[in-house]
């Protein structure tokens, strides 16, 4: 007599069933030996690892860098290189790395160790201290500065007007990403820069292709790197009160020293492609073939440039904006393409 489809259909569903619970019980039993009730989702860390791994120093360098910034970086759904960023998204976090751990993924899934997870969870569960642990192997390091420098040095005022202004915020101005003209954002994500700058995978200064006709990058010297890697290091602190930027004046030597030679000549130094056909001095400017039409800015072409928007035109022959977006560069400030139109409307005289 043979069995009826339907309950061969039955004695196949309970087997299949039985197996799925059996799995599920294997698997629970797995994460059973390694979590018991009163260890969820991690068991503590002794007094003595906590002393020395929940401090934002060691996580970063053991367990953000190796695990986690490859995919969650500036473009990464949650940024994990700000500290500011991993305390608002404690919560997700948490939930990502706890048991059965949805982060990290890909290989990396494979290296972090549970003691890792553990380390992570609680400091992050501690609110993600900055502790005083050392600065993580992956930043190259300098000496402390003598006690002269250190207090000549180590401030804002000092690293905007000889480091910030010179060498960032041709890129990092108030229209980019990052505003590296505004302390706040600077001491906010002051760990994220000291990675940059000075990680095991510095991006910047940003190395550009051999064919690009722009310089390689504005360089530090070793000098600026150790004042810079110190002041980082110290949280970026304001140190004396800050001594306001005075107002760019409508003066060719102003523009220049404050905006020309800030924003504009990676591109337009003598000597470079464009610096050669388009020189920004004074007589450059407002010669014949300038770019400059003294006491009328509406029909000057420096202007139109720097107002333009959008991608650059398919003509050759075309104004393009400037500075050049596709390079990295942002554009001015309109406070600062205002003091040119002001300068232009003046006659373009001093």
């Amino acid at each position: 007599m043979k069995t009826p489809r339907s309950q061969i259909r039955r004695s196949i569903q309970t087997s299949f069933l039985s197996i799925s619970a059996a799995a599920a019980l294997v698997a629970c039993s797995q994460w059973a030996s390694q979590w018991s009730s009163s260890q969820l989702p991690f068991a503590p860390l002794s007094v003595e690892e906590a002393s020395v791994k929940l401090n934002y120093a060691y996580v970063q360098g053991n367990i953000l860098i190796p695990y986690c910034i490859n995919c969650h970086g500036s473009d990464g759904g949650i940024n994990l290189e700000s500290i500011s960023n991993i305390r608002a998204n404690s919560q997700k976090i948490l939930a990502a790395i706890a048991p059965p751990g949805r982060m990290p993924k890909g290989s990396a899934a494979g290296q972090m160790t549970l003691a890792d997870r553990q380390v992570l969870y609680d400091w992050v569960n501690s609110g993600a201290p900055v502790g005083t642990g050392p600065i993580p192997n992956p930043i190259r390091t300098y000496p402390p500065l003598s006690d002269a420098d250190a207090k000549l040095k180590l401030n804002y005022t000092y690293i905007r007007d000889n480091i910030m202004i010179p060498k960032c915020v041709s890129c990092h101005n108030n229209t980019s990403k990052l505003n590296l003209e505004d302390f706040a954002t600077i001491q906010k994500n002051s760990h994220s820069i000291l990675v940059a700058v000075l990680g095991a995978r510095a991006s910047m200064p940003p190395n550009r292709p051999a064919t690009d006709q722009v310089p390689a990058f504005r360089s530090f010297n070793e000098s600026e790197y150790q004042v810079f890697y110190n002041w980082l290091a110290l949280g970026a602190p304001e140190g004396f009160p800050t001594e306001p930027l005075p107002p760019v004046q409508p003066t060719f030597a102003d523009i220049d020293k404050r905006i020309f030679q800030t924003h504009c000549m990676d591109c337009h130094e003598p000597g470079t492609k464009t610096g050669k056909g388009d020189p920004l001095t004074k007589d450059g400017l407002v010669g014949a073939d300038g770019s400059v039409k003294a006491g009328d800015p509406d029909h000057s072409d420096l202007i139109a440039a720097l107002e333009l928007t959008g991608p650059p035109p398919t003509d050759p022959d075309a104004l393009r904006p400037m500075p050049p977006a596709k390079k990295g560069y942002v554009r001015l400030p309109q406070e600062q393409i205002d003091v040119i139109r002001l300068w232009i409307k003046n006659g373009a005289k001093d």
